[in-house]
Order: structure tokens, then C-alpha cells, then sequence
């Protein structure tokens, strides 16, 4: 299969708002990680005194990355409205029937705009490290934990899934709200699995929790290799499963 669609959706997103919004949000969160977690006591400090006391322990690098894993969590919001009208802002422009017409392939054009977001989306999430990473070894003189790798790959797998959720939503519906509604739903209801007893260190919501588990010593990286699998797998299950309705689908 010859993704011919891919060259013009990857540049046609550098040349509207979606790249500025999906970049910009991940370096900006990125730049205030740091930040945030070195000089928050001191703001608060310097704060009118409100008759609270408010003891702040000193600063470490722990916290920088606790500022990370919170704020990848908010920036995944920006990536969820760059790409929840990604098909159906096709259909209702009528640009995919223009595109259909010369001869593109329906899973062609599928999997461009599918492999365009996950491009975009590892730029920008790699974008967000490398500027958090930065910031710490900045302000805190060192960047590395004990399970820092796992603990990444468990929050950008956790975007992945979000990606193939916005995306499947997308390319079965004719307008941006399923899209929305698979995100955002998903960031709202997966930390809730953790409640599920002994399902809950296999399953997607996991992979929100297990990087402060990390850094806490209450889980090992290894521990992010099963939920990562599973979650994997769901995603593919569901894109596959979007891809055959979008194929079938009247337009």
C-alpha cells in the first residue's frame, strides 16, 4: 500500500493552526516544568500572608518530572482538538471526495491522516522531553531517576492510544464531536481502572499512574512492559476495526 496522500497531509499541517497549537502547547508546558517545580516554594513564600502556613519542602528533581507526567496529561487535551475533526472536517468540507475522485485508495487516505498524527504527535511529545529534560538539568544539575525511560514510554504510549482513539472516532463519524468525546472520555475514565482490583496493573489506565509509582519505588520499570502490550493491542483492535467501517462507510 503507497500512502501518496502522506506528502500532502504532512505538509498541509505545517501550513495551518494545527501544527502551531500542537507544538506549542507541548513546548510550552515543557518550558514551565522546570521552572514550576524549582521556584513554586519560593512564589508561594512570597505570597500576603493569609494567616495559612503552608510548609514546602525543598525543591528536587523528582519534582520536575512530577510536573512532567501532570502537564503531558494537559497537553494531550490540545493534541485531542488538533485532531478530533481530522476525517470529518474532510467530509463536510467535501475536500475527501475531491481527493477520492483522482484515484487515492480509501485505506491510503486512512492511513495518511493515521500516520501523519502519530508523526506529529511524537515530535511534539519528543519536542516536550527534550525541552523538560533540559530545563532540569538547568535548575536541577541532573536529569536521570531510576526507571525514567519506562516511565516516559508509559506516558507516550498513553498518548498513542489517544491518537488511534480520536482518530477511529473520527473517520466513523460526520462531525468533530466523537472525536472529542473518545479523548477526552479516555483521559477522564482511565485513571478510574486503577479501581478495577487485580485487573488494574494490566490494563491502558495504568500508564498514568506507574510513572509516580516509578519514582516512588513502589513499582519497577518492568512493570510498564504488560499494560504497554495490552494497550498496544487495544489500539490496533480499534483502528482496524474504524479502518473496515471507514472503508465501507456511504460518504
Amino acid at each position: 500500500m503507497k500512502l501518496v496522500f502522506f506528502k500532502k497531509e504532512f505538509l498541509e499541517f505545517f501550513r495551518t493552526y494545527r501544527f502551531y497549537v500542537l507544538f506549542g502547547v507541548f513546548i510550552f508546558f515543557g518550558l514551565i516544568n522546570a521552572p514550576t517545580a524549582k521556584f513554586l516554594p519560593e512564589i508561594l513564600k512570597s505570597m500576603p500572608d493569609l494567616g495559612v502556613s503552608i510548609e514546602m519542602p525543598e525543591p528536587v528533581l523528582a519534582d520536575s518530572y512530577v510536573q512532567y507526567f501532570s502537564n503531558a496529561t494537559n497537553a494531550f487535551f490540545a493534541m485531542i482538538i488538533v485532531f478530533m475533526g481530522s476525517f470529518s472536517s474532510e467530509i463536510k468540507k467535501g475536500t475527501i471526495y475531491l481527493v477520492l475522485s483522482k484515484g487515492v485508495p480509501r485505506l491510503d487516505f486512512y492511513f495518511s491522516k493515521l500516520l501523519n498524527a502519530i508523526v506529529m504527535y511524537t515530535a511534539a511529545f519528543t519536542a516536550y522531553t527534550a525541552v523538560t529534560v533540559l530545563g532540569t538539568i538547568i535548575l536541577f544539575n541532573e536529569w536521570h531517576f531510576d526507571g525514567i525511560l519506562a516511565s516516559i514510554l508509559s506516558i507516550y504510549v498513553l498518548g498513542l492510544l489517544l491518537v488511534g482513539a480520536v482518530l477511529s472516532a473520527s473517520s466513523v463519524a460526520r462531525s468533530a464531536g466523537p472525536g472529542a468525546f473518545a479523548g477526552f472520555g479516555l483521559v477522564i475514565l482511565l485513571p478510574l481502572t486503577d479501581f478495577l482490583g487485580k485487573a488494574a496493573p494490566y490494563l491502558p489506565g495504568r500508564l498514568m499512574s506507574l510513572p509516580g509509582l516509578i519514582m516512588s519505588g513502589a513499582s519497577v520499570p518492568g512493570d510498564v512492559v504488560l499494560p504497554t502490550l495490552i494497550t498496544l493491542a487495544l489500539m490496533i483492535a480499534v483502528i482496524t476495526a474504524s479502518c473496515l467501517v471507514f472503508y465501507k462507510r456511504e460518504l
